[in-house]
């Protein structure tokens, strides 16, 4: 048998006839599959909002209250055993306090800060997550850079991330005087309604006496300036003596910062480079003065990092029992829904690829055998001559394969092309608000493949031999 003349002459006449009706049949196949996998992507979509929105730092990180004067401390928690058995990870302890940060404007505004550690995993945390930090993370535990909110950046009059330095109004003896202090990162947010994140030892010379004291001799033996919007120091400044601050090219990505010791007229030389450079901005080096006391407070929470969400429940319970503390139960809430919704939609996708798959057999398999019945007496005709069973079984098999892979990559490129216009588009119709954006994504191709093309075949072509396979002649032409 010519294989070539056979399927020219009968194969592909079949496919078309199969197909319907100017393609009407293969039209209706590709929209079930697009229409299947536009609701497969816009569920994975939801998990991986979903999966986002539980890696937020008010979801993994459990705040629990401490009341004051309740003999708790971080040591009861920072067990191992406790950690196994309630699937924690790092305690810390959290105080919050008030401060002012002078504004564009020349309006001071206060600011909700708490003290961070480099090493603390809610730090890692927040290195490790792109959709966090919105610029680059210079942070140092021995430096005196903050890492602040876009949001207090605006409330400070800044409408762009691009800045160096805020000024920490620094009230003494009834005097105010504002200290630049570099800005380490910019975030999006921050738990517990926190504007800024200070290293410990910010936090200490906060705190510490006259550790922040700029009118103090030892600020006076040099001299530190901020050049904004420049990177090479002036050949005025370079003659007087000045050089760049070896930690500049860390800090500043808008200007540069020059510092010279050795200071013989402080007041003199100081007014004369502001005179001349009228836009600098004096710093200084808060390392001039030791200040290493640790300041011991009473912090206002502790907070857990949790590995599992099922855990917090138990937990919940343990505290009330041995120590008399108390989770909100709203924060519980919170996150077992998050979790059973995220779960949920795990399992509405899995729902999904099983109806599309079983709709794609029903629909092929239909199809297939309606054309098969229609034409059984030809059939017979050609197995008469001939025409051997796995002959038939193979060139319907060929064609239902055809037809399905054909319909599944033109329904997967439109799927790829217009899935993201399709979730904006229900987004913006059902008034659904969320904070950012989610982006349209689908399971690997690898999967998708399997599920709508490789299972279908293999169910259609059992299908077509369990009809075929001990049809004789006789039976199709007098359809018995």
């Amino acid at each position: 048998m010519n294989r070539t003349a056979f399927i020219r002459y009968f194969g592909w006449p079949e496919y078309k006839s199969i197909g319907g009706k100017n393609g009407k049949s293969f039209f209706v196949l590709t929209a079930i599959i697009f229409i299947s996998l536009i609701a497969i992507g816009l569920g994975k979509s939801a998990t991986q909002y979903l999966k986002i929105k539980m890696e937020d730092p008010f979801i993994k990180f459990v705040n629990v209250t401490k009341p004051t004067f309740t003999s708790v401390h971080i040591e009861d928690f920072d067990k191992d055993e406790l950690k196994n058995r309630f699937s924690y990870g790092d305690v810390s302890q959290i105080i919050l306090f008030y401060r002012d940060f002078m504004g564009s404007d020349g309006k001071e505004i206060d600011a909700t800060i708490s003290s961070i550690s480099e090493r603390s995993e809610f730090f890692n945390f927040l290195s490790s997550n792109s959709d966090v930090f919105l610029t680059g993370n210079n942070f140092n535990d021995n430096e005196f850079g903050c890492i602040v909110t876009k949001k207090y950046l605006e409330k400070l009059g800044y409408d762009k991330l691009e800045v160096d330095y805020i000024n920490y109004v620094n009230d003494k003896n009834n005097k105010e005087i504002l200290l630049p202090i570099p800005i380490s990162g910019v975030v999006t947010q921050l738990p517990d309604y926190t504007d800024i994140l200070i290293s410990k030892k910010f936090y200490n010379y906060i705190h510490g006496y006259n550790c922040l004291d700029i009118e103090n001799y030892n600020h006076k033996t040099y001299l530190q300036f901020y050049l904004p919007e420049t990177k090479e120091i002036p050949a005025i400044l370079d003659d007087m003596g000045y050089s760049k601050y070896a930690k500049d090219i860390l800090l500043f990505n808008n200007g540069t910062i020059i510092k010279k010791y050795g200071i013989q007229n402080y007041n003199l030389e100081r007014d004369s480079v502001l005179k001349q450079f009228p836009k600098s901005i004096q710093f200084y080096d808060y390392h001039q003065i030791a200040c290493d006391t640790q300041i011991k407070s009473d912090p206002e929470h502790f907070t857990f990092s949790f590995n599992s969400l099922d855990s917090i429940k138990p937990f919940k319970e343990y505290l009330h029992k041995k120590h008399k503390l108390k989770i909100d139960m709203s924060t519980i809430e919170a996150k077992e829904n998050f979790n059973f919704f995220n779960n949920l939609a795990k399992l509405l996708s899995f729902s999904l690829i099983l109806f599309s798959v079983f709709s794609i057999y029903i629909f092929t398999t239909n199809l297939i055998n309606n054309h098969i019945d229609k034409i059984k007496r030809n059939l017979g005709t050609l197995k008469a001559f001939g025409l051997g069973n796995n002959s038939v079984i193979l060139i319907y098999t060929f064609i239902s394969s055809v037809l399905v892979i054909s319909a599944f990559t033109i329904a997967y490129l439109l799927s790829y092309l217009f899935g993201g216009i399709v979730l904006e588009s229900l987004i913006d119709y059902s008034n659904i608000s969320v904070d950012g954006s989610i982006d349209y994504i689908n399971f690997k191709i690898i999967y998708l493949t399997m599920a709508f093309v490789v299972f279908p075949i293999i169910s259609i072509s059992l299908r077509i031999w369990s009809k075929l396979k001990k049809a004789t002649p006789g039976d199709l032409i007098y359809e018995r």
